[in-house]
């Protein structure tokens, strides 16, 4: 074993993910060619672009590769994608999604996208640009009372529409209030996901997806220069083309081109008997090489849980409260817990619970014993596992795993602790105020109008 293979997911570096991928890739393009469904060994007249159903943004490159693999497979008329989350924000049947990600029989593809930037949260800063503490009623700075570490006051702002204006709750006649985050530069890392085909989902009402959005139809890279920084990249086919045998790669490269030039696509080569033989011996190799590897999703799981159709939004992105299915440790089936973006932020395996309205998300997970609790958040690819609390108002962003609570009160300790909730400010009170008193005015002249409109019907 060497020394990559004994790191997990986030302790990998960007090129070692990069790697790590490619061979995915290379699995399924061995699997296709074994099964005799690789799109690239027949003929294509016009592409069927693949694209993501709830945005309508079509996929390039590597990402397109492995959902046209996957159509092929799954013998499917459409090429439009959806996560499970993805397919949740279309009122896709709660039982159905379930049902899907239990049936290990459903062809499922896995892409890759480069993320370089996250959203944090602001705090509030005095004159002197430190931060505000949170006090208690007698005026002392409150500590959290699991780890006694301080906590400090978020800024909170009321939620805009398009328009810029306030989106008000039609039931309360208030705002809605969010922590002000800021866009910041992280350490570029690679990061997947699962995609369903939409032909899968039967309660699926097809009218509500996007159509493709051609302007969004890029040119794939195929290679980079040689002095090309690297470190900002994603995965091409130069990163998988060695892995490859040179008949697939000049095939493999052939219909890329073509899906960048939008004609035709031939294959470029036909094998005689003894290059086909020598594809079947590198496919095989490939398949006893890469399987036990590939870090396929776990669906044979027993699930401790599912996702229910509560859901929240939180920096940009929905989140979907947790629900136990069966008891395990202190947690009774039925239990609300707390959210998550999709499955793959909490294990279904050992007692690894969110509770409260604590959060999980951005290609973060809880495994093994680890438990978040009140309205902490973990996020940015943090691994987290062994006997962990999280606890308060804490948030976790840290990229490489945290294994007990010693290593995660140091990690609390260098960046300090924050209070995920505090009162609604003056400032956002008066734009409620004045919103309040812009809908009674309207509501007021509306009124006025409707029963002069009357008197003179009458």
């Amino acid at each position: 074993m060497n020394e990559q293979e004994k790191k997990s997911w986030a302790e990998m570096s960007l090129e070692e993910k990069k790697d790590t991928f490619g061979n995915y890739i290379v699995y399924e393009v061995a699997m296709a060619m074994k099964g005799q469904y690789a799109p690239f060994l027949e003929k294509v007249e016009t592409f069927n672009r693949a694209y993501n159903g709830l945005n309508g943004v079509p996929y390039n490159g590597l990402n397109s590769l492995v959902l046209d693999l996957k159509q092929k497979q799954g013998n499917y008329q459409s090429n439009v994608w959806l996560s499970l989350a993805e397919a949740k924000q279309l009122k896709v049947d709660e039982k159905e999604i379930d049902s899907i990600f239990q049936d290990n029989s459903i062809p499922k593809a896995k892409i890759s996208f480069i993320k370089a930037f996250e959203y944090i949260p602001v705090y509030e800063l005095d004159e002197n640009g430190n931060k505000i503490p949170l006090l208690d009623k007698d005026g002392n700075q409150r500590l959290d009372k699991h780890t006694q570490e301080p906590l400090f006051r978020y800024v909170y702002e009321p939620q805009l529409d398009k328009d810029g204006n306030l989106k008000i709750n039609l039931q309360t006649n208030q705002p809605y209030i969010q922590m002000k985050t800021e866009k910041v530069a992280i350490k570029p890392t690679l990061e997947s996901k699962f995609l369903y085909n939409v032909d899968v989902f039967k309660t699926l009402d097809k009218n509500k997806m996007k159509p493709i959005k051609k302007e969004f139809l890029h040119k794939a890279i195929l290679w980079n220069n040689k002095d090309f920084d690297h470190s900002k990249s994603h995965l091409i086919f130069g990163d998988i083309e060695n892995k490859l045998h040179k008949a697939t790669a000049e095939q493999i490269k052939g219909y890329l081109i073509a899906q960048n030039n939008d004609v035709a696509y031939e294959p470029p080569m036909k094998l005689n008997e003894t290059q086909k033989q020598e594809v079947e011996r590198i496919i095989n190799e490939k398949l006893k090489e890469n399987a036990p590897n590939i870090g396929q999703e776990k669906n044979q799981e027993d699930k401790k849980y599912k996702l229910t159709n509560e859901s929240v939004e939180y920096k940009q992105t929905k989140l979907f409260r947790i629900e136990a299915l069966r008891d395990f440790d202190d947690v009774k089936a039925g239990d609300k817990g707390g959210f998550v973006e999709d499955e793959s932020n909490l294990s279904h395996n050992g007692n690894a619970w969110i509770y409260d309205s604590a959060i999980v998300l951005n290609g973060a997970k809880l495994s093994d014993n680890a438990k978040a609790y009140h309205k902490s958040v973990v996020g940015s690819e943090t691994l987290i596992y062994g006997d962990v609390k999280i606890t308060g108002g804490v948030e976790v962003y840290e990229n490489k795993p945290i294994k007990n609570q010693k290593e995660l009160n140091e990690y609390l300790k260098n960046v300090g602790q924050t209070e995920a909730q505090k009162p609604i400010s003056p400032k956002i009170q008066s734009e409620v105020k004045a919103v309040t008193a812009k809908k009674a005015e309207v509501k007021k002249s509306q009124t006025k109008k409707m029963t002069k409109n009357s008197e003179m019907s009458m």
